[in-house]
């Protein structure tokens, strides 16, 4: 899906300073902009200059914005209508999805005429979610194999200090993975809840040598 060109950085940091509060007066808050327009009308004689260019520079940059995203909806609803049945079918089918990103079903149009993604936008996005994944599920895997040998292999003990260290580690990477990433798949770290003693098949000899 191809983005349409978003404002530039300096109309991006206008836009963010105008909204940012100034100040707040009988418990109502105001913007930078507010009071650039308040400014002008207190003085309407002199006419203050940066209030007046700060005020046309954000109008300019308040435009570029709609426009953008006027665009941006446009493109999104042209792209949910030739994408989303053919996902949808994918889906009804039981089949892999198509190749291709965003999935219509991540996409989000929001009350004020924004859009919100909820999955990977790009395929490059997405081999980086699924890395991510694999790699969590390589600490959930871990860690239910330290509680499957707690109490059997290992002592109560010594389970929870290898099962604490390894929550540990896990964390500690988890915190730098994308939010919209842990929003789309949440997941928690398995319990340490160990059995009192070996399970059942842990030492069963037919993994050992199976049956032909």
């Amino acid at each position: 899906m191809k983005l349409p060109t978003f404002p530039s950085d300096v109309e991006r940091a206008i836009l963010d300073y105008g909204k940012q509060i100034a100040g707040e007066v009988n418990g109502k808050t105001y913007t930078n902009i507010d009071k650039s327009l308040l400014t002008l009308n207190a003085h309407q004689a002199e006419k203050p200059e940066f209030a007046k260019a700060l005020l046309q520079m954000f109008q300019d940059a308040s435009k570029r914005e709609q426009e953008f995203n006027l665009a941006l909806i446009a493109d999104v609803y042209a792209y949910k209508n030739e994408w989303g049945p053919k996902f949808a079918a994918a889906r009804l089918a039981g089949k892999p999805l198509p190749r291709q990103y965003p999935d219509p079903d991540d996409i989000v149009i929001c009350d004020n005429l924004t859009v919100k993604f909820l999955g990977p936008v790009t395929a490059d996005d997405a081999a980086k979610w699924e890395f991510f994944k694999r790699g969590r599920e390589v600490y959930f895997s871990l860690a239910r194999e330290i509680i499957e040998m707690t109490n059997c292999t290992c002592s109560l003990e010594e389970g929870r200090e290898r099962y604490l260290k390894l929550r540990r580690q896990f964390y500690r990477v988890n915190r730098h993975l994308p939010k919209d990433f842990k929003r789309k798949h949440p997941a928690k770290f398995p319990p340490f809840n160990p059995t009192p003693g070996c399970p059942p098949d842990w030492d069963d000899e037919d993994d050992e040598n199976p049956i032909a």
